[in-house]
């Protein structure tokens, strides 16, 4: 085999889908995105199994029902198709980035990383996949109810950093059948 033949079409197939709006039927409504960045590492092994050692998946201005989103990425390693088709990867991890008009008003993330309700500061903590709200001024703190999440994920952590909001929730393996006419409509050209 021609060294680097196979990176190079890789490389080609993935710039099909950057800058691409694509949409996505997740659960029972329909999600619509920017896809930015497809990254794919293949090593000696996974070229003869058919498999990804990493892929890591960047959308941006992601719409979903009622809920916006900044940036998604995606980071799955040993990624494969199962008979089926059945999309099979793990562990994966989901780090989803907020913005002060993501968040529900009168929350907003300041230019210094401060999570704020109106005047009253806030701090996100996870605890066994429970969300903490920590207020800064009283001693008051209360859980926010996290939806089971598709794949097996379980949030991780909630961080701040300037402007930004960041929820990261991982899943040891996650396992997604695609029907046939989603995965032609995907592949067929734009």
């Amino acid at each position: 085999m021609i060294p680097g033949l196979v990176q190079s079409v890789l490389l080609l197939a993935t710039r099909r889908f950057t800058d691409r709006r694509v949409t996505l039927r997740i659960g029972d409504a329909d999600a619509s995105m920017t896809v930015t960045e497809v990254d794919c590492t293949l090593g000696a092994l996974g070229m003869a199994l058919g498999q990804f050692d990493d892929v890591r998946l960047v959308v941006e201005d992601v719409v979903w029902k009622h809920h916006t989103a900044h940036r998604l990425t995606a980071t799955c390693h040993d990624l494969h198709l199962n008979p089926g088709p059945t999309l099979v990867a793990g562990p994966v991890t989901i780090e989803l980035v907020l913005t002060s008009s993501d968040l529900p008003d009168p929350v907003e993330v300041t230019p210094d990383g401060t999570l704020r309700w109106a005047f009253v500061p806030l701090t996100p903590t996870v605890e066994n996949g429970d969300l903490w709200i920590t207020t800064g001024y009283l001693p008051l703190r209360r859980q926010i109810p996290v939806p089971p999440l598709p794949g097996g994920l379980h949030l991780t952590t909630v961080t701040t950093r300037p402007n930004e909001v960041v929820l990261t929730a991982r899943s040891p393996q996650w396992r997604e059948r695609l029907p046939l006419n989603s995965l032609t409509k995907l592949l067929r050209p734009a």
